[in-house]
């Protein structure tokens, strides 16, 4: 276990440091256990990270994390944020999450210099927060992008319309990882998005809507092309504290590059949930779909990528039990009907090598406990 980011963050949080700025500690964590119900089924609980999967053998490893997050706040106008995130699939070697410079150029406006999340989802700014949802965690079939964090700029715009209360976001930045499914590093040079939230009362909407005209895709044999891409989402949710709906769509266009070639199929994912709260439990119930669209113009001799479609559906039952303060249990099960169109394992090595099939039929039961401290 790497512990050098957790002291550093214990340092950086001590009564030393607190006497220049004020300066605040908070965190959480979620400790989970589940298992498929049959020996040759698997479920992937993270994208980023393909070892995060639940096998026909009881683990306690996929949906167990901590995080520890600072917040200095240096004047009225200057903070800076920093949250360090360990995985038990990665043997808790921490990262930044976030690390960001927060100033507040007007009252209604603020600047964001740094480490962000990249907020392409409607819980991606507490992804990691088991307790902020319902959920176990939120449905993998739409919340499948394995890059989360961009180094860049954002502003954030706070107004009001009528009895409607609003924040715009515009942010631009850069970001790599490595895609697990292929195997191949992708990078994004100049990510440009924006984001609409409205409220009133107990109802909330949300759209964004980001582009990377140069995006590089390297694979594993060096060869190396670049595309552009657009992504774009709208979300619902009403919770009037008792009954509680909440719906998400989004769409990943694979846009022609400059050759004129469509490199991978458009990708559309919705989900949609209801819940009603009984005391201090919430049973709840989801329906979730992930499918490929099957818009690419590219040929792999016999084949085409039209020709092996990812689809995928999901339905969820689930019951949240808040037992203390700050605290909840959640109990799931979840059934996965995986409909793609794989190609036979001889043509996918010739098309692609280091493919990983990230779905399958599975049938999941799984708990966790969620607690902010």
């Amino acid at each position: 276990m790497k512990l050098l980011p957790w002291v550093l963050a214990g340092v950086a949080a001590s009564p030393m440091a607190a006497q220049a700025f004020e300066t605040r500690l908070n965190g959480f964590i979620s400790v989970g256990a589940g298992m498929t119900l049959q020996e040759d089924q698997k479920y992937i609980t993270d994208p980023a990270n393909f070892n995060s999967q639940f096998v026909n053998e009881l683990s306690i490893k996929p949906d167990t994390m901590v995080a520890i997050q600072s917040m200095s706040t240096v004047n009225d106008r200057l903070s800076a944020t920093a949250q360090l995130t360990g995985y038990a699939t990665s043997d808790f070697g921490v990262k930044f999450e976030w690390a960001y410079v927060n100033y507040e150029l007007f009252n209604d406006v603020d600047l964001k210099f740094g480490r962000i999340r990249m907020p392409i989802y409607n819980y991606s700014s507490s992804l990691d927060l088991g307790y902020s949802y319902v959920w176990i965690r939120p449905p993998v079939d739409l919340y499948n992008v394995f890059l989360t964090s961009l180094e860049g700029i954002s502003a954030d715009y706070e107004f009001s319309l009528g009895n409607w209360y609003g924040t715009a976001t515009g942010y631009f930045g850069e970001t790599d990882g490595v895609d697990p499914e292929t195997s191949s590093e992708v990078v994004f040079d100049s990510i440009l998005g924006g984001i609409v939230q409205l409220e009133n009362g107990s109802f909330s909407l949300r759209g964004s809507y980001s582009h990377d005209d140069d995006i590089t895709i390297t694979r594993q044999d060096s060869s190396q092309f670049n595309m552009p891409i657009a992504f774009s989402s709208a979300s619902a949710l009403y919770d009037n504290g008792s009954l509680l709906l909440n719906a998400e769509y989004t769409l990943t266009q694979f846009l022609e590059n400059e050759d004129g070639v469509k490199l991978n199929n458009n990708e559309a994912a919705w989900y949609a949930t209801a819940g009603y709260r009984v005391g201090s439990f919430t049973p709840h119930f989801t329906l979730s779909s992930f499918k490929q669209l099957g818009t690419s113009s590219v040929e792999y001799g016999p084949v085409s990528a039209k020709d092996y479609l990812q689809d995928v559906s999901s339905w969820t039952a689930g019951v949240r039990w808040d037992f203390d303060i700050a605290a909840a249990l959640k109990v799931e099960y979840t059934s996965r009907t995986d409909n793609s169109e794989y190609l036979p394992s001889a043509v996918q090595q010739l098309v692609n090598p280091s493919f990983i099939q990230p779905f399958t039929d599975a049938q999941v039961i799984s708990v966790a406990v969620d607690v902010v401290f």
